[in-house]
């Protein structure tokens, strides 16, 4: 469900009914069990160093053009 706030800006509103804990239902819909924000972090370097990760993550491009030539 949308909903327009003040005209400003679009809240998006998750509910799912079989879900009964409050920890997922607070996750969920944090404007009626408090604010709980959650915070994802992403690794942009996973093998240490730059030119290691370009290169690991390019591979399945190589393959990918080697099997088309």
């Amino acid at each position: 469900m949308w909903a327009v706030n003040d005209g400003h800006s679009l809240d998006l509103t998750l509910t799912l009914l079989y879900y009964s804990t409050p920890t997922i239902r607070a996750s969920l819909h944090p404007k009626l069990y408090g604010e709980r924000t959650m915070t994802w972090t992403q690794v942009y370097d996973p093998f240490g160093h730059w030119w290691l990760s370009t290169l690991v993550a390019a591979l399945p491009i190589i393959v990918l053009f080697g099997l088309l030539a």
